[in-house]
């Protein structure tokens, strides 16, 4: 599950008072989030990296023996590439061997994206389900396809991209649309766009949004630093004066997005997205970097199609490449556009992790959604010296986020302007609501019942909530997920949690089985004996189920 909201604020950046916005119910929203980053296997690790500061990009262990002067030694990289739990996604075991491993840990983290909504996936089984994946290379199809033709046939399908999304759609048996797209670094941003679409015209009642990056072959490095996008040093210095290129990074990142009526959960709105497809340039300006008049038109013109101002937007996440040039372009189109009377805040991910390519838009997007979650927008690294070139910087009209701020949770922007030429913008929307602890105010434990494939996996969720406060909102989604079988669930267990008078949180009984998959009667006896004691009655009355059907008994008596 997503981390809950922190009770611990950072210094001078107190979340703000939010104003709630009804919803209509119509609204399409993100209601799950999953991946796994550099120095962070879990979108909680993800926050607390963000929140603490820690740069994850790292020059140590390093993925190839490949000693070039151009190539770059840092890079941002995730763990545990090697497992898969093919028998539970339904892939066979030889293609498993052959498969991607993007593909592999999509399918893992479309899983735990729709988990985190609190959603069993049985419920999706049949529905209008969308599917967008956002990747560009494929850094170790070469060595399935290219230099080792597999006996079997399976390398075809276990390496083509287009898979990636596909394989998702047969194992929630998902009915919409289902396919991969490739903008460079805007891919993810772009399927975010389609998704937004689907739903909006009803071709989706859901829909996922992945992007996935691995960086696995350190000739696509050289061949970037010789583009003019790499740094050496290791450090994504983005909105600095003297940025000179970013770090590569992996990112397997997932959001799943629902209508506001279905959602169980809800981390933003996505208000209204829109690109920008076409090339301009020829030659050796095919990719040439945005002109501030170019960026300044493309978002008037987006927000001259909905009823927000500019001005009314809070927070900027920007596309923030690390190149001083672009970056400057791109401050001097937001003062033109966005300059209000408070300071714009401005800031980017790339500087925290690395530019993880196709899979910055997930990335970027999720890290705005855990700052509407938590009321605080994280800082960013690496920047020393701003662009006071540019007149709203200097008069501080325009401040990149360097340490935690304050967050109102209204409206947030995102930018997305890819090398091809593809130029995306978000608008997201907060909604957050205050946890109400009396409105769940219970004098008995809580009994949660909780499945998974293994031992581990179900004394792991319960090693979690012992370590948080009693949340009733929280454990009423995973009621929601484990009332139902979840198919390849092997073991089961319960926990019961009770808080002391310090209102922590105490383990009263807990126990995991294998589950043989075999369905038992449930049978309540009552023998009779000791049915004279008032307290053993009394102490049954307090379950609501118990009081009800006591309460139905005069009626078969009068």
């Amino acid at each position: 599950m997503a981390p809950t909201p922190q009770e611990t604020f950072y210094e001078n950046a107190t979340p703000k008072e939010t104003v709630h916005r009804p919803l209509t119910g119509n609204e399409v929203v993100i209601s799950g989030l999953s991946g796994i980053f550099p120095k962070s296997n879990s979108v909680l690790e993800f926050m607390n990296n963000l929140n603490n500061k820690v740069d994850m990009v790292t020059a140590d262990n390093p993925r190839w023996i490949f000693n070039h002067p151009e190539v770059p030694k840092h890079l941002g990289k995730v763990n545990g590439m090697s497992k898969f739990d093919a028998q539970f996604f339904r892939v066979h075991f030889k293609q498993a061997c052959t498969m991607e491993p993007m593909s592999r840990k999509l399918l893992e983290h479309a899983y735990s994206a729709i988990y985190d909504s609190g959603i069993n996936p049985l419920q999706l089984r049949g529905l209008k389900v969308g599917v967008f994946i956002g990747s560009t290379f494929s850094e170790s199809e070469r060595i399935v396809i290219y230099e080792n033709v597999q006996r079997n046939g399976f390398g075809i399908t276990g390496s083509n991209k287009a898979m990636y999304a596909n394989r998702i759609s047969y194992w929630i048996d998902g009915k919409g649309p289902s396919y991969a797209l490739d903008v460079g670094c805007g891919s993810s941003m772009a399927c975010l766009e389609y998704a937004y679409k689907s739903i909006s015209s009803g071709q989706c009642d859901a829909a996922i949004v992945g992007g996935c990056n691995l960086c696995m072959q350190p000739t696509i490095s050289l061949n970037n630093k010789r583009a003019g996008f790499l740094c050496m040093d290791g450090k994504s210095k983005c909105f600095d004066k003297n940025s000179d290129g970013y770090v590569r990074s992996d990112a397997i990142s997932v959001l799943f997005l629902q209508k506001a009526k279905h959602a169980k959960r809800i981390y933003s709105e996505v208000y209204y997205v829109k690109g920008k497809y076409g090339l301009k340039g020829e030659g050796e300006n095919f990719c040439a970097i945005r002109e501030p008049k170019e960026i300044q038109e493309f978002l008037e013109a987006f927000y001259s199609e909905i009823n927000v101002s500019p001005k009314d937007v809070e927070y900027i996440e920007g596309h923030g490449s690390a190149n001083a040039t672009a970056e400057r372009n791109e401050l001097q189109a937001i003062a033109n556009v966005f300059e209000k009377d408070t300071p714009i805040q401005v800031g980017s991910v790339v500087s925290n992790m690395g530019h993880s390519e196709p899979a910055f838009g997930t990335c970027a997007l999720t890290k705005v959604c855990l700052a509407y979650h938590q009321g605080i927008i994280p800082p960013n690294l690496h920047f020393n010296e701003p662009h006071d070139e540019i007149p709203a910087v200097r008069e501080g009209k325009i401040q990149v986020v360097n340490e935690h701020t304050s967050f109102g949770r209204s409206f947030a922007a995102l930018n997305c302007f890819s090398y091809t030429g593809v130029n995306i913008h978000v608008l997201l929307k907060g909604h957050y609501k205050e946890k109400d602890p009396e409105r769940y105010k219970c004098n008995i434990p809580r009994m949660v019942f909780i499945s998974g494939r293994q031992e581990s996996s179900v004394n792991h969720v319960f090693g979690f909530l012992k370590n948080q406060p009693i949340d009733p909102e929280q454990i009423g989604l995973l009621h929601n997920i484990h009332e139902n079988e979840i198919p390849g669930h092997m073991c089961r267990g319960y926990i019961i949690l009770d808080s002391n008078e310090q209102k922590e949180t105490v383990c009263v009984s807990e126990s995991v089985e294998h589950f043989p998959g075999a369905r038992r009667p449930l049978w309540l006896v009552y023998s009779g004996m000791g049915s004279q004691w008032p307290a053993m009655a009394a102490g049954l009355m307090r379950l609501p189920i118990f009081a009800a059907a006591v309460h139905r008994l005069p009626l078969f008596f009068t």
